[in-house]
């Protein structure tokens, strides 16, 4: 089962999507109103996992994203709240803007693939930094690769070695396994779209856990926990 999550509420849309960003040091959301929908009557047919994949392949989907709303960075010590914003063009470019208090700019992001530029304008100090870790504020930092997966558009799969498919809750989970760990498809029949999915290392860590809303007929994530750091 994906890892709780917080809840809070806003609304989103694909051409200049308004998203919450709740949680982490390592976790960056992006926050939610509450889904409310009706599931189909009576049990869903069984479907195999190559099924389901070739299900959603026609699915509509985008390239770049602009969002933006409250963020919550927190390490266990020390827990900021802030505002985010960010335009990223998946899965390779990444612009993001923290902002505290009275507007004031906290720090600013440019990351193309796993190196970029941090500007913190409060100390008058520019960063380089490679090998795919963000420094975001307060030592608190984020895994690049983690952050465009988790901003990326729900692309289920068959890479596992093992790819299996069950009908749990009035939706279908799709879960594959590989080397590096596990993910998990959360897929609703009405119509065929994700509404959630999770990733785990190989140890069942959570890596990230998000949820999805449709959008002009696009499906896009409007919560994100991102949980390592």
């Amino acid at each position: 089962m994906p890892p709780k999550r917080l809840d809070g509420s806003t609304t989103a849309g694909l051409a200049s999507p308004l998203v919450d960003m709740v949680r982490s040091v390592s976790r960056i959301a992006v926050v939610v109103a509450i889904w409310i929908g009706c599931a189909p009557p009576g049990p869903l047919p069984p479907m195999t996992a190559g099924e389901l994949v070739a299900a959603m392949s026609s699915q509509q989907t985008y390239s770049s994203l602009k969002a933006g709303g409250s963020v919550t960075l927190d390490d266990g010590q020390i827990e900021r709240n802030a505002l985010m914003t960010i335009q990223a063009r998946v899965p390779t470019h990444l612009r993001a803007d923290i902002i505290g208090l009275f507007g004031v700019s906290l720090a600013s992001f440019a990351l193309v693939g796993d190196e970029g530029t941090a500007w913190y304008p409060r100390d008058g100090v520019a960063v380089y930094f490679s090998g795919g870790v963000l420094p975001l504020i307060e030592d608190m930092s984020v895994r690049a690769e983690h952050l465009f997966a988790a901003i990326s558009p729900p692309k289920p799969d068959l890479l596992g070695f093992r790819t299996t498919c069950q009908v749990w809750a009035r939706r279908y989970l799709l879960r594959t396994e590989t080397a590096e760990g596990m993910r998990e498809w959360w897929i609703s029949p009405d119509p065929m779209r994700v509404v959630e999915e999770a990733a785990f290392d190989s140890l069942g860590a959570p890596l990230w856990h998000r949820r999805f809303r449709r959008e002009n007929g696009i499906t896009v994530p409007f919560e994100i926990d991102i949980f390592a750091g």
